[in-house]
């Protein structure tokens, strides 16, 4: 809580505090006084008062009286009560006199002074009378009260002049208060203007800003545009049909061999410049008719260039068109493509044509097959007979001369054929129409090309024999051009078997059955293999009258196909890869039966099982059979396995230390058809076989052919001296076993001591010679 006089504040206790200062400054007052012994100046204490009161107010003005009364109390007792009631009066007349000069009339502030003057003597007489009420008291008490009388009214106009002086003050303060106000109120209307200006500078800040960064970002997206224009491969152009005004790319002008600057002479002279779908294009610029519905066109069209060469380009345009419909505005790009279609045919002409001769390749031959298949054609093969002979003995550079060479020779010809075409390396295909005299003509066609052939052909220092075959085929209608280029392909195939040379081979359907037979015997292999479908039959081998071992046979049944001879899967399986596999299979089945046998009976049978020279020659293959055999105890002396002399004499070189290795390992080494090879003595010293088989063809011979069986004696003899067992193959009848034995011969094997059998049967056969301890007998 505060109080305010005249413009000033202070807090309640300051007028304690001012009280309390001046009370003691009138305390000090009276005592300076009486020390010096002067006399008629209390009403100096009086105006301390009424100064306090009036600047401090009342409470200050209290506080002043009271120390000035304590001092009193203590001093002069006497006039504590005159001095009590002259200070009340004055505090409360202060108080009043400052309440009429709030009111700002000055006719009430004269008033007051002298009604104030007028209580103070009339107080100062009743008190002094009271105190003093002789005369020479009242006399003084009245000099007394005419002095302060007089001191009051100077001190009154005093302080009337001070407090005017204030009250002006007030009022400037007053003014300046209210001004301050205004100032305030205009402050704030200023603050808000200047927030709102802040704001509005904020948002055009941020308006200035985002227009900056539009601005950048313009500018960045014209320098990219700019930069990828300069970058792009295309020409972009702005055509204005109305104006007939260009506005071009430096691409677009360097596209048609001008510079930048050069410009007016690309755009003036633009429709001129356009070759192939010329007409199309510039309809597309001069008339909304050419757009329709479509929003853009793009074409492929040749451009006459600065240089009077015609390249290739493609244009791309859209249309930009008014209410009317009228054509106000195209934009497009100009590409330079013509290095592309360069390409393009180059890849179109290498997709029809062979890259070594240039000719017409077999996708072509097979489209043009397609072309006229509505009509009957005759599809004719020139080959080259054993051209990979060729091939391996002169190279490539000679071959592709000799089929350059036969290829022109076919042209010169040939007469009325559709097409030909360079099929594969030494094979060349002609198309003709199947007419009566058309199989003459070629006959005739073909004479010409062997009277060329007929010599030898000299090329880069070479004489060079070649025989033509013509096989040939007739596309009849019902057939798809799958079974047409079947047909044509197995009949080159029967002239390459046959050697069909110089002469026609038509299509033959028996042939072309072995080979789809032979396909689908290949085709079954393979899920054979996965499937296990093998089965394996044992053909005993008697020694003395006994049973001492079995041969290992593999057997496929086909489910439509029926049984399938090994002579014939074997073949296909090499041919394929994969008769290792099968080996593999027949291998492992064998060694598990024979080794159960044996360990369950106590028997003691040898195998042999025959492998292909494929499997020989093969180290890792090897050690795997030899890993089986091992594993159901067989590598003994039990396990033989049987070569051919085909390997022999073909794979010598690969053959020997794989020999070894078997031999080493415990298992044996049988030469199987001994006999039919004509370089397999020579190995017999130096490679570890043990056992020579000699083929059936010499064994079934023997009884009407002395030579035959002198050659068998020949040979059992020779098996002898190199301290080899000597193995018959194939005995059929009695007569053959005793000629065998006769020569000497240690083992046999055929149909007439067994037919091969399967597991159960081998059982039933061995225990009826083994169990019993019998001889098979030698009476029919």
């Amino acid at each position: 809580m505060s109080y305010k006089w005249w413009g000033s504040k202070f807090e309640k206790h300051s007028q304690f505090i001012h009280g309390f200062i001046l009370g003691l400054g009138g305390v000090f007052a009276i005592a300076f006084i009486s020390i010096l012994g002067l006399k008629n100046v209390d009403d100096g204490r009086f105006a301390i008062i009424t100064l306090t009161t009036l600047f401090y107010g009342p409470i200050a003005g209290s506080m002043s009286f009271l120390v000035m009364l304590c001092y009193l109390l203590l001093l002069k007792r006497a006039y504590m009560l005159l001095y009590m009631i002259i200070g009340v009066t004055l505090i409360l007349s202060t108080t009043f006199m400052k309440r009429l000069f709030n009111k700002r009339k000055s006719t009430y502030a004269y008033v007051t002074i002298l009604i104030i003057a007028a209580v103070n003597i009339i107080l100062s007489l009743i008190v002094g009378m009271i105190i003093s009420p002789e005369y020479g008291q009242v006399v003084e008490a009245q000099r007394h009260s005419i002095l302060i009388f007089i001191q009051f009214i100077l001190l009154v106009m005093l302080l009337s002049s001070i407090i005017k002086k204030e009250k002006s003050n007030d009022g400037y303060i007053s003014a300046l208060l209210l001004s301050k106000s205004d100032l305030e109120a205009q402050n704030e209307e200023i603050r808000a203007l200047y927030e709102e200006m802040a704001a509005t500078e904020e948002a055009l800040q941020a308006n200035y800003d985002e227009l900056f960064e539009y601005r950048w970002k313009l500018e960045e997206s014209e320098k990219r545009y700019s930069r990828v224009i300069s970058a792009s491969a295309e020409g972009f152009f702005d055509y204005y049909p109305v104006t007939k005004v260009w506005f071009v790319s430096n691409r677009f002008c360097n596209i048609f061999g001008f510079k930048a600057e050069e410009s007016n002479l690309v755009t003036n002279s633009f429709f001129d410049r356009l070759g192939e779908n010329g007409v199309k294009v510039s309809a597309y610029f001069e008339s909304p008719i050419a757009w329709q519905e479509a929003k853009r066109f793009s074409e492929e069209i040749q451009i006459l260039c600065n240089d009077d060469v015609y390249r290739w380009a493609q244009i791309n345009a859209i249309a930009e068109r008014d209410e009317a419909g009228r054509l106000m505005r195209i934009t497009g790009s100009l590409l330079d493509i013509n290095q592309r279609k360069i390409e393009q045919e180059k890849v179109e002409f290498y997709a029809f044509h062979d890259p070594v001769t240039g000719f017409l390749n077999e996708d072509y031959f097979v489209e043009a097959i397609l072309r006229h298949s509505d009509k009957s054609l005759i599809i004719l093969y020139v080959a080259i007979y054993d051209f990979n002979r060729l091939a391996m003995i002169y190279g490539s550079k000679i071959t592709d001369i000799i089929q350059y060479q036969l290829g022109i020779y076919i042209h010169e010809n040939f007469d009325d054929v559709i097409t030909y075409s360079h099929i594969r390396a030494g094979v060349f295909g002609i198309l003709l129409n199947d007419t009566t005299e058309q199989l003459s003509c070629i006959q005739k066609n073909i004479g010409k090309l062997n009277k060329l052939y007929k010599r030898d052909l000299f090329i880069g220092n070479y004489n060079i024999n070649i025989s033509l075959m013509f096989p040939y085929c007739i596309n009849k209608k019902g057939l798809s051009i799958e079974e047409v280029m079947e047909h044509i392909e197995v009949t080159y195939e029967h002239c390459n078997d046959k050697k069909i040379i110089s002469k026609l081979q038509g299509f033959s359907s028996v042939y072309f059955e072995d080979k789809s037979y032979i396909k689908q015997v290949s085709n079954y292999l393979f899920k054979a293999i996965s499937e296990q479908l093998f089965t394996v039959v044992y053909q005993p081998q008697i020694e003395n009258g006994k049973i001492i071992g079995v041969e290992a046979l593999a057997r496929l049944t086909h489910p439509v196909m029926g049984i399938i001879p090994p002579d014939v899967f074997i073949p296909i399986a090499e041919e394929l890869g994969i008769v290792h596999e099968i080996d593999q299979i027949i291998i492992t089945k064998s060694c598990k039966m024979i080794s159960d046998l044996n360990k369950r009976k106590g028997w003691a049978l040898k195998l042999s099982v025959n492998l292909s020279f494929l499997d020989l020659i093969s180290e890792q293959i090897i050690e795997t059979f030899i890993g089986i055999g091992a594993a159901y105890g067989l590598n003994n002396g039990l396990l033989s396995f049987e070569m051919t002399e085909t390997a022999i004499s073909k794979y010598i070189e690969g053959l020997q230390n794989n020999l070894a290795t078997i031999n080493k390992a415990g298992i044996k080494i049988e030469l199987d058809d001994f006999g039919t090879g004509y370089s397999s003595l020579k190995y017999l010293g130096e490679l570890p076989v043990e056992v020579i088989k000699i083929d059936k063809a010499f064994v079934e011979s023997i009884e009407e052919s002395d030579k035959m069986k002198g050659l068998v004696q020949l040979m059992i003899n020779v098996g002898h001296l190199l301290n080899l067992t000597v193995v018959a193959e194939g005995i059929e009848n009695i007569e053959q076993f005793r000629i065998l034995e006769a020569l000497n011969c240690d083992r046999y094997q055929g149909y007439y001591f067994s037919k091969p059998l399967d597991e159960p049967s081998l059982i039933e056969f061995v225990k009826g010679q083994l169990d019993n301890c019998t001889k098979i007998s030698l009476e029919e």
